[in-house]
């Protein structure tokens, strides 16, 4: 009996020794318990900013280690780079990969870069001599085309180019057709000139800067009425539109049209002084109180941002170059000499200025400012005038003129070095158009 028992115990007792044996077997098979192999390694994730780009064009990389940003080795070609952002200067393909140690190396990222094809268009005068052949063109790429005009055989008529842009593949210039004593504001499409409309009785018109938006072309410019006062202008598709009573002097110096909302830049004057002014959809904003004479040269909307820039006169008479940002504003030069902003261009938050401003030797530098800082572009003795700017990829395009004793003669500038321009007296306006 007792056997029996004892043996009924210990069949029990296997039975249960048997199931843990089963249970842990099963437990070590689906690997719930399994301490991780050291020897394994968590892979980087590399990412760019673009992978087809033109040549000399800059990318943005980013490392991520398991869907969070991390530091990371950048290598180009196997070459170990700076940071986290490459200039590709060069075409061709390139292999780019990250590395940390104790991880596994990036996938490579291919990148391919290809032949800039950025064409610059500059609008001004020139001519074989400038007393004798005078007349409005641009140049593209450094090559001058003339910008005939219905006067060129009248030998008291001449055309100025005075902006210049490209649209849609069609090249449009603004300027005027002009005698000692009147103008007619006037633009070229593709080198075919375009009398623009005036306003019932009104004398001369002339044009300042042009632009487009969604296939309507936009120029500022003003007009005289028949009380011989400026007027400020614009014209949309040819159309005039008024932007002042005209019983007060007003003149429209630049325009931009964004998201559909037109800005013209300008200053109309304010009693005995002028105001620095822009209209956003014909609805004036003045920047000034008029208590010393001011005005806008040119006008920027960057991610819904508005930036003028221009001049104010201190107390003590002396013209401070200046921008305002959404009204704020900004002073660029000292309280010790004359000095005005002529343009502004904004790219990837910085603010690009051109301006000149009076030396001690009473000789007028060509200035630019980036973010407040200025530096000077004139070589020599003689007065230096910028009068455009634009940017692409941080290259800094620079144009205007330097008069001599004989005449001018037109300065371009790029990063600071002088580009030389064939047959040119003055460059009014560049447009980049990539």
């Amino acid at each position: 009996m007792m056997k029996t028992q004892f043996t009924r115990y210990r069949r029990y007792a296997g039975m249960l020794l048997c199931s843990a044996l089963l249970l842990f077997s099963c437990t070590k098979e689906d690997g719930s318990d399994q301490e991780p192999d050291p020897t394994e390694k968590s892979g980087l994730m590399l990412t760019a900013s673009a992978t087809e780009i033109s040549m000399g064009d800059e990318v943005t990389f980013e490392v991520t280690l398991e869907g969070e940003a991390t530091d990371a080795d950048i290598y180009v070609d196997n070459e170990k780079i700076s940071g986290t952002s490459y200039a590709f200067d060069e075409t061709g393909s390139y292999q780019v990969m990250a590395k940390k140690e104790g991880y596994i190396d990036s996938d490579p990222v291919q990148i391919k870069v290809k032949m800039s094809k950025m064409d610059v268009y500059i609008a001004g005068t020139g001519g074989k001599d400038y007393k004798e052949e005078h007349f409005a063109r641009y140049w593209k790429n450094g090559v001058p085309v003339i910008l005939k005009g219905s006067d060129l055989d009248k030998p008291d008529k001449t055309e100025t180019a005075m902006s210049i842009i490209v649209d849609q593949g069609d090249v449009y210039a603004a300027g005027y057709s002009h005698s000692e004593s009147y103008g007619d504001a006037v633009y070229w499409k593709n080198g075919t000139m375009v009398q623009l409309e005036k306003s019932p009785g009104s004398g001369s018109t002339y044009t300042k800067e042009i632009a487009a938006y969604n296939g309507d072309i936009y120029i500022a410019g003003n007009e005289y009425n028949p009380a011989s006062i400026s007027v400020a202008v614009y014209w949309k598709n040819g159309t005039i539109v008024q932007l002042t009573d005209g019983t007060k002097s007003a003149f429209a110096r630049s325009i931009v049209v964004d998201d559909g909302n037109v800005y013209v830049g300008g200053h109309e004057v304010f009693g005995a002084n002028e105001i620095a002014r822009y209209w956003k959809n014909g609805t004036p904003v003045d920047l000034t109180d008029g208590t010393t004479d001011a005005g806008i040269n040119s006008i920027f909307v960057s991610n819904g941002d508005v930036y003028a820039v221009g001049y104010r006169d201190n107390e003590d008479g002396k013209a401070i170059a200046m921008y305002w940002k959404n009204g704020v504003k900004s002073t660029l030069s000292s309280a010790t000499t004359h000095a005005y902003a002529e343009d502004i261009f904004v790219e990837n938050g910085n603010v690009y200025i051109i301006g000149r401003v009076l030396n001690a030797s009473f000789k007028w530098e060509a200035t630019f400012w980036k973010n407040g800082t200025p530096v000077v572009l004139s070589e020599g003795d003689n007065d230096e005038y910028p009068t455009s700017i634009a940017i692409h990829n941080g290259d800094v395009h620079i144009v205007g003129y330097q008069t001599t004793g004989s005449g001018s003669i037109a300065k371009y500038w790029k990063n600071g070095a002088l580009v030389p321009l064939e047959e040119a007296f003055r460059a009014n306006s560049i447009y980049l158009d990539y």
